[in-house]
């Protein structure tokens, strides 16, 4: 197989599995809503820690398939300008203000307006509104930072996963994501910024199960969409 044929193939794959930023734009929405302080004390512990764990394989995976997706194109264009389906934006765009809102309020930052900590003398309401904005209002410019730093990091670590077939990338990259959410949640606990996080294994044990269960689920029949997809296309074209 040729480069551009493998070129070819990468973009077709990834356009196959592409379904799947539909499932992590909500999940990144959740998430970040998850960490206003007044419904973050409603969600459990164990749920909190699941959030954040599975954020590493599905950066990991979202980082990937874009690459697939932009694979042999060349642009004059910066990155922001070069992906063009909504749900990529979005999720990437959740992904970073979810991961940037922990790392604010674990380590108790504030960058002028971008400030995760509503004062708690405002009424209920106004302190939503002010966290929304910070978060979701300020999307655009959240958008130019991810694909500024946070996409361009995550391809290159991503980068040996594209000598793997699709799906074995997938599966990989999934696996190795889990593996660095584990050991970012024993570093936060290790250093006392995240006392209310466990492990993996509490997490489970904390009923979080159905909720990874559900992720891993959604995850493999997109995949197997997507292989379905090439499939045909491939019998279609012979």
């Amino acid at each position: 197989m040729g480069n551009k044929d493998k070129q070819q193939h990468a973009q077709s794959f990834a356009r196959a599995v592409a379904p799947l930023f539909f499932l992590t734009v909500p999940i990144h929405f959740v998430a970040v809503v998850s960490r206003f302080d007044a419904i973050a004390l409603m969600v459990p512990s164990s749920i909190e820690t699941t959030l954040l764990l599975i954020h590493f394989p599905l950066i990991l995976i979202e980082a990937f398939v874009v690459s697939q997706l932009l694979a042999g194109k060349k642009s004059d264009f910066p990155l922001w300008m070069q992906i063009d389906a909504w749900s990529v934006r979005a999720s990437i765009t959740l992904a970073f203000t979810y991961l940037s809102i922990v790392a604010l309020q674990f380590w108790n930052l504030e960058f002028g307006i971008i400030n995760p900590h509503p004062p708690a003398s405002w009424p209920l309401w106004t302190r939503l509104k002010f966290f929304l904005m910070m978060s979701v209002g300020m999307g655009f410019s959240n958008y130019l930072a991810a694909t500024k730093i946070f996409l361009p990091v995550l391809r290159v670590l991503t980068a040996p996963a594209r000598w793997l077939p699709g799906f074995l990338a997938l599966i990989v990259l999934a696996a190795v994501g889990l593996v660095l959410g584990e050991l970012c949640l024993r570093v936060l606990v290790d250093h006392g910024v995240g006392e209310q996080l466990g492990t993996l294994q509490s997490a489970l044990n904390g009923g979080a199960m159905g909720v990874v269960t559900l992720l891993a689920g959604s995850l493999a029949s997109t995949i197997l969409a997507g292989i379905k997809v090439l499939t045909d296309n491939r019998s279609s074209s012979k």
